[in-house]
């Protein structure tokens, strides 16, 4: 009778969360234990406590997340055990509650972000790539970091809190926390993996990168729209970047496709049906024209017959 109590309720979350998007009601339900960022081992059963803060009478509550479904309580608050598999690598993982309250629809709680870690220091640090040679300005690669641990198993780090990232040269390369590096200026540097460590020294990995000179060569490589108190909504503001073929062989290179994302249009003169010869430029018209109030970013994203990554130009503006 209970596990069929539970397949009907794995049943109604199922559909419900196919039929429509899952609005949280906190006041009604809220996980109240683990909080968010509690790291947690793997193998671990940790204990999620289920409120209601307004006092809503539920007739099934359950908790659900990537470990599978608890059981079924018919009460609150409730304690459900959870099983960390020993399998699950580390990073966040999010916990929602889902409860079927004795009047009204199916409720659902704010997830609760949790991190899986391991409780042991790998043993090296190891990468996907030895090196990373980018093309273009704006190009992005993954780092995809690994840890060798002492048992034999390799994990793949991305997202485990305890792992940092940093690069030497920031005008070459910047990385953000999630293991995006991005490409700058030409040049070399590393990007540094940092695994900490709560208990002692850290363990790092230096990755070189080498971002390449560029053959269309935009100038300047960034455009920032600024007035002393920012542009006023509905207002507009314009600017140009001026592209030169480098190439020292080849008068062949042509400007596929030109793309602005943002508050952001462009014009311009580069895509064309004649070659860009060595030497020669072009000009690209970028207008701003916010629509909101604050920092507005876009990128002006361009494709040429000579680079199979295309270069992408920030831009920002500041608006009023």
């Amino acid at each position: 009778m209970f596990a069929s109590k539970k397949l009907l309720f794995l049943m109604l979350i199922t559909v419900m969360a196919a039929r429509q998007a899952a609005i949280a009601h906190p006041h009604l339900l809220e996980i109240s234990s683990p909080k968010a960022g509690t790291i947690v081992n793997p193998g671990q059963t940790i204990s999620v406590t289920v409120t209601s803060p307004a006092g809503t009478a539920f007739k099934s509550v359950g908790v659900v997340g990537p470990f599978g479904i608890s059981e079924v309580a018919t009460a609150l608050p409730a304690s459900f055990p959870i099983k960390i598999s020993a399998d699950n690598s580390c990073g966040p993982y999010s916990l929602g509650a889902v409860g079927v309250p004795l009047a009204g629809k199916t409720i659902f709680s704010e997830p609760v972000k949790i991190n899986v870690e391991r409780s042991d220091m790998p043993v090296s640090l190891s990468s996907q790539s030895e090196a990373f040679i980018l093309e273009a300005q704006g190009q992005q690669v993954p780092i995809l970091p690994l840890a060798t641990f002492a048992d034999g198993s390799i994990s793949e780090i991305t997202e485990c809190s305890r792992v940092k990232y940093q690069s030497t040269n920031t005008t070459v390369a910047t990385v953000d926390k999630n293991g995006i590096a991005t490409a700058g200026d030409p040049g070399s540097g590393s990007i540094l993996v940092i695994y900490t460590n709560p208990n002692g020294p850290a363990r790092q990995l230096s990755i070189p990168v080498t971002v390449l000179p560029p053959i269309l060569v935009p100038t300047p490589n960034h455009l920032t729209f600024q007035s002393e108190l920012g542009i006023q909504v509905g207002a507009s503001a314009s600017a140009s970047i001026t592209l030169t073929n480098k190439s020292m062989s080849d008068s062949q290179l042509r400007v596929k496709q030109i793309s602005v994302s943002g508050d952001f249009t462009e014009t311009g003169n580069c895509i064309a049906s004649s070659p860009l010869q060595i030497d020669a430029t072009c000009i690209i018209n970028v207008k701003f024209m916010p629509t909101a109030r604050g920092e507005r970013h876009g990128t002006l994203t361009i494709t040429s017959s000579m680079n199979g990554v295309p270069m992408a130009i920030p831009l920002l503006g500041f608006a009023r």
